[in-house]
């Protein structure tokens, strides 16, 4: 099957000018990448704040496609929900917030229910105690599983859609006054 591919592929660059047209446009994926999810954080932002605000809550985005949602009391390097391309999950900055207290409180029956907020791709990794990978759908061969460079596509192209996914993940927790309750004691618990 591979094989198959590869041959279909080599046949479509049949002289130098289709060949150099492609060097040309690969060159420039990690930019259209950047663009497409640029797209998505205009729409984040505007939603975010403009037309979805919650007390107590905050956003902030820098790069392309690093975005925070996190309790404004704690800062945006606190135990936060943070995404990163295809990545989304909750992380905390170790250097302000004790990092290795917050797993071992999330280990606890009491605040065990804040892993059950995203799919379990990753636990326990450093910093980051809970990530989900890729975890969208667009009635694509991807669903569930994308990776950056297939993700982004959908970023720039079904923009409203990819955002609308992201609310619902992301407001299960910042409108859960439980969870969010939660969230204020571990950080309180875990500030150096």
């Amino acid at each position: 099957m591979q094989k198959e591919v590869l041959n279909q592929a080599m046949a479509m660059f049949d002289s130098p000018e289709k060949w150099n047209s492609f060097l040309e446009l690969f060159s420039s994926k990690d930019e259209i990448r950047n663009q497409w999810f640029l797209k998505l954080k205009v729409a984040l932002t505007k939603f975010y704040c403009d037309e979805n605000v919650i007390k107590g809550w905050s956003f902030a985005t820098w790069n392309f496609a690093d975005f925070r949602w996190y309790l404004t009391e704690f800062g945006r390097e606190s135990f936060c929900i943070c995404m990163s391309w295809n990545r989304i999950g909750l992380w905390v900055n170790s250097n302000l917030f004790d990092s290795q207290r917050i797993t071992d409180l999330l280990s606890t029956d009491k605040f065990s229910i804040i892993m059950s907020t995203l799919r379990p791709d990753e636990v326990f990794s450093g910093d980051w105690k809970l990530i989900e990978y890729g975890n969208l759908h667009f009635n694509s061969p991807f669903d569930l599983q994308f990776e950056t460079d297939r993700l982004c596509w959908f970023a720039g192209n079904n923009t409203d859609e990819f955002v609308q996914q992201l609310v619902d993940k992301i407001d299960r927790i910042r409108k859960d006054e439980t969870l969010t309750s939660l969230l204020i004691e571990l950080n309180k618990l875990a500030k150096k």
